[in-house]
């Protein structure tokens, strides 16, 4: 498995909610890019060329689907549902805005900050990742 420890973490969640749902990440076509590799959106629509949904593990690469979709004609989120995961401005300036997973990353600094700053005994402390939904996916019927 490729990638940082938080994209092997990421996949190994995917691959727990697929399983939990009576599927197999190993039926899923997977591309493994850098968040700023333009092709990868490319490589991925033309990998599943019939997916209805991507979750991607970068909104940068949720971004470049999306783009990649409408430039094959496809609607989003009528043909293709896409997430993203990070909340950055520039989902919400996507047409249409990214649905993506927020893992907090401003919160997670302030929490960080607070925790070296007070003279307190160390601790640990969880911040639970929220789903923001938006226009780049489809309600299920």
């Amino acid at each position: 498995m490729a990638g940082t420890q938080i994209d092997q973490d990421k996949l190994q969640g995917y691959s727990d909610a697929f399983k939990a749902a009576g599927l197999s990440i190993d039926d899923v076509p997977i591309v493994q890019a850098e968040p700023w590799d333009h092709a990868a959106a490319a490589q991925m629509l033309d990998a599943a060329p019939s997916a209805t949904a991507i979750l991607s593990m970068s909104i940068m690469q949720a971004i470049e689907v999306v783009k990649e979709a409408q430039r094959r004609g496809m609607h989003v989120p009528r043909d293709l549902s896409v997430v993203g995961f990070n909340d950055i401005p520039e989902a919400i300036l996507c047409d249409p805005p990214i649905t993506t997973v927020d893992a907090l990353a401003i919160e997670k600094g302030r929490v960080a900050a607070q925790l070296v700053l007070t003279k307190d005994k160390p601790r640990q402390q969880v911040l639970l990742p929220r789903l923001v939904l938006r226009g780049s996916t489809a309600k299920v019927s």
